[in-house]
């Protein structure tokens, strides 16, 4: 009996956990800053196809966390659809071996890139505060 019930809680608090997962990263930027290593914002201004590895490339704008560089580049599957032009906020863990930004890929990501356009953007950039820096 008392299995049966541990099992019962295990499955009825993963959708809770999920659910909980995603609502904190959407609404809680202040705290993906405070867990990030580099934290902007930036237009993404080229995709380029190397050895069938495509690389996104990021102008940046403002900077929150992290060195002051212009431009950052991050894996890309694919150029198909490459948002040229669009403004991102930022979040990521670092730099890897090959100088490419580097993100989480789970069902809870820590580092992710979110677009910024229209009002939800700009509610999402005020609360980060202001930058240390803009170019």
């Amino acid at each position: 009996m008392k299995r049966l019930i541990l099992c019962m809680l295990f499955v009825l608090m993963n959708p809770i956990y999920a659910n909980a997962c995603a609502v904190w990263y959407e609404l809680k930027p202040k705290n993906a800053l405070k867990r990030n290593s580099i934290v902007f914002s930036g237009t993404v201004v080229s995709c380029q196809t190397k050895n069938e590895k495509s690389i996104l490339e990021f102008q940046v704008a403002k900077v929150w966390k992290g060195e002051l560089q212009k431009s950052y580049r991050i894996f890309q599957p694919n150029c198909d659809n490459a948002p040229i032009g669009d403004l991102f906020l930022v979040f990521s863990k670092g730099i890897d071996e090959n100088g490419l930004l580097k993100l989480d890929h789970g069902m809870c990501p820590v580092s992710y890139i979110r677009p910024i356009q229209g009002e939800a953007g700009d509610k999402l950039v005020q609360e980060l505060g202001h930058p240390i820096h803009t170019f």
